[in-house]
């Protein structure tokens, strides 16, 4: 059954463009040449997606009415074919506003055959929460390993032995097993290592041993560390204002994680239905927790990876982190709603199942992977707005929103007679230019950034809204900047 085009466009109006699985082109004066990038990076992208033609994202996805649809319908028939390998479509019809509109269903390609490329040796594409990117021949790779079942947590670390084990970790996981009278808990020495899959045969740690239990892993995988960044303290949001690289092994690169997202997550008062009132994080920590968890013990180990580190963002109003690797076993529809127990990194998360941090003796993972469940629960308990999951296939996101500046500017009155010019001049609420001139009403001056950020739209999508709102009809929006400056936007 074709999507309903109604909640297609409910949705793109909601998030003010173009979503990771809904891609908008106009196809006003015929097929895009940006048309091949859309279909390869929805093939690549786990479960596929759509793609529209005949609506204007500049318009508020108003129809442009397609001049010839059934010549653009073969075209892009045509256009799939040529991708190696082709990429399979369902074309239906729709009417928006009394004009044709094309829907597209782009099926995900066979996972054996990815990347889908423009041609046999051509240019392959990811889709991305902001776009289609074009991945290089490295994250080609991730793809190629991907077709089969992920063994990378048990390769071998060349030039390491048991001496590079934090022995402080190792014993407060060896208390665990003998606690739970774990199977493992009667050996001792290199024979409860072997066993365990901390070493390989000729004695080297595994990359699951060394990252669980190493003294300072990042010795020999520098890039097997998680990168965190604060832009809390800017106005602007122009620049990151705290960054670092948080090492160690996993148990205390969690631990330390904590530590600092307890610094920098903003806290307000708030007053509880009891009475009492009390300091709250504007984000669970609890969930934040288990993201970090997810993250570095779901990550891709396979050599293709081995550059790209876990990135964690914390902005005003969301929370950021995404990792190498896509989802294994499992799809994004499925995250946070059933019970799962497949893993990329097998030994790896069983291994931090029982592992601790023995500072605090806190665990690492669920063993039961309810990690996400309890993502999901905690943000829904919140008053959020669903926690967002993109998996393209290489690499996984996850973006929590407190929405806490929406909320503010939906308490802010605005002006009748500002109200209604914008009633007599702008498209209706909900479409995407409006809600950038509802954000601008509100406060100022502003960035590209901080509008994309604020409001879950690319940068190209709030820079055509901001520099359309400056021009004929409109001319609502004042700009200042100059060459070598960051560009900020004003209410007139």
């Amino acid at each position: 059954m074709p999507p309903d085009i109604d909640d297609l466009l409910n949705q793109l109006r909601a998030n003010g463009g173009d979503s990771t699985t809904v891609e908008v082109k106009s196809a006003e004066g015929g097929l895009p040449t940006s048309i091949g990038a859309s279909l390869s990076a929805l093939a690549n992208l786990p479960g596929g997606g759509i793609l529209l033609l005949g609506l204007s994202e500049e318009e508020g996805f108003a129809p442009v009415g397609l001049r010839d649809p059934q010549t653009l319908k073969q075209s892009l028939g045509a256009k799939a074919r040529s991708l190696a390998p082709p990429v399979q479509l369902s074309i239906s019809d729709a009417t928006v506003g009394g004009e044709a509109v094309i829907v597209a269903e782009v099926a995900e390609c066979d996972p054996t055959l990815k990347p889908c490329r423009l041609s046999p040796n051509g240019k392959a594409f990811v889709r991305s929460y902001d776009g289609d990117f074009e991945i290089s021949e490295q994250e080609v790779q991730g793809f190629l390993v991907s077709r089969g079942t992920p063994r990378a947590d048990r390769l071998a670390v060349p030039g390491t032995t048991t001496a590079d084990l934090d022995m402080e970790v190792v014993e407060a996981w060896r208390q665990v097993l003998r606690a739970n009278h774990d199977p493992l808990s009667k050996f001792e020495g290199d024979e409860l290592f072997r066993r365990s899959g901390i070493i390989g045969p000729q004695g080297e740690l595994t990359r699951a041993g060394l990252l669980t239990f190493g003294l300072y892993p990042q010795q020999h995988l520098p890039r097997f560390t998680l990168h965190v960044t604060s832009r809390l303290t800017t106005a602007d949001n122009q620049r990151a204002v705290n960054t670092k690289f948080i090492n160690g092994p996993i148990p205390t690169m969690l631990a330390d994680a904590m530590e600092w997202l307890q610094v920098n997550v903003p806290t307000s008062i708030v007053t509880h239905p009891d009475g009492t009132v009390r300091d709250e994080y504007a984000f669970p920590m609890e969930a934040l927790r288990e993201l970090v968890a997810n993250a570095l013990v779901h990550r891709d180990l396979a050599t293709w990876s081995e550059s790209l580190a876990v990135e964690l963002v914390l902005e005003r109003d969301k929370f950021i982190i995404a990792n190498p690797g896509g989802l294994f076993g499992i799809t994004v529809d499925r995250l946070g709603r059933e019970h799962i127990t497949s893993a990329r990194n097998q030994m790896l998360v069983q291994l931090n199942a029982n592992a601790r941090d023995p500072r605090t003796g806190a665990r690492v993972v669920e063993a039961l992977s309810d990690g996400l469940r309890t993502v999901v629960r905690l943000a829904s308990e919140r008053g959020f707005p669903p926690v967002l999951f993109q998996d393209t296939g290489i690499a996984f996101r996850v973006i929590m929103s407190n929405r806490a500046t929406a909320q503010r500017a939906a308490r802010t009155p605005v002006p009748a007679e500002v109200t209604t010019a914008v009633g007599l001049h702008l498209p209706a609420v909900g479409t995407g230019i409006r809600r950038v001139y509802d954000l601008l009403l509100h406060g100022g001056p502003v960035t590209v950034e901080h509008v994309a950020r604020t409001l879950d739209m690319s940068q190209g999508t709030a820079r055509s809204h901001l520099n359309r709102l400056r021009k004929s009809p409109y001319e609502l929006v004042d700009a200042s900047g100059g060459r070598g400056k960051i560009t900020t936007y004003l209410i007139r």
